[in-house]
């Protein structure tokens, strides 16, 4: 008889792994989207297995159901003990993995949104490659959600929830413009990519990075847009260009 001690993991489990390596929390519907491969039901038979013999853990209750929520899933104890022997692997992402368990609902809210935008993007730019937060944790002190990389391009994306807070803005904000002003001469300048959950917070944070820009010696772009702009959009999204004030896609 399998116990939970001595299961063998297969390739479609490892790759489920992997999946909430990179992006932290999963459910289901976004995972079968990642997962384009399989059905639903094939990934849900899949979590249930991990679930069962507790390489990952579940949130659900019953707030979920009325408010019409899917399960949520992140890492158990095995599944980063596993991680631990394979290759490519951030030692500091796991060490923040221990701790999925008992996250604020909102970081919680916003790593789901972040590989939403992030399976909308990998449909709007097919020719970039993108690398999430998981990947890029080295890139900078407190790292963005994601990188887009094509040639000699490269823009870093950060998304923000309508409840941030003032104070951790500036310093998002400024940590970008710092990250540039120490890059070498020959290094590649990036473009600053943010989706702002609201129309809102998009007015807030243009003013915020031109008062920035302004006292600041970096010539950098920004470009802005909402959440429901990108998530909407079906062929060349407009960004707004923050220092220029002007619509722009790429």
């Amino acid at each position: 008889m399998t116990t939970k001690e001595t299961y063998k993991l297969n390739n479609y489990q490892k790759e489920i792994i992997s999946v909430l390596y990179k992006f932290r929390y999963i459910n289901s519907d976004l995972l079968t989207t990642y997962l384009s491969s399989s059905s639903r039901r094939i990934i849900n038979s899949r979590l249930k297995i991990l679930l069962d013999h507790d390489y990952i853990g579940r949130l659900y209750d019953s707030s979920y159901k009325l408010k019409g929520k899917s399960a949520i899933y992140y890492l158990r104890p095995k599944s980063i003990a596993y991680l631990k022997t394979t290759d490519n692997i951030n030692h500091k992402v796991l060490l923040v993995a221990y701790k999925d368990k008992s996250a604020k609902e909102s970081t919680i809210n916003h790593y789901l949104d972040a590989l939403t935008i992030y399976l909308k993007l990998t449909s709007l730019y097919p020719q970039f490659k993108i690398y999430p937060k998981s990947t890029i944790r080295d890139l900078m002190n407190n790292a963005p959600d994601m990188m887009l990389t094509k040639n000699k391009t490269t823009y870093l994306l950060d998304y923000y929830q309508d409840e941030i807070t003032y104070r951790n803005l500036i310093v998002k904000i400024r940590r970008f413009i710092d990250y540039t002003d120490n890059l070498d001469k020959e290094a590649i300048i990036p473009t600053i990519l943010i989706v702002c959950q609201s129309s809102v917070l998009q007015k807030k944070v243009t003013r915020l990075i031109r008062r920035e820009l302004n006292n600041s010696y970096v010539y950098l772009t920004f470009l802005i847009v909402t959440q429901d702009a990108l998530l909407s959009s079906q062929d060349k999204l407009k960004w707004l260009n923050v220092e220029e004030y002007e619509l722009v896609s790429f």
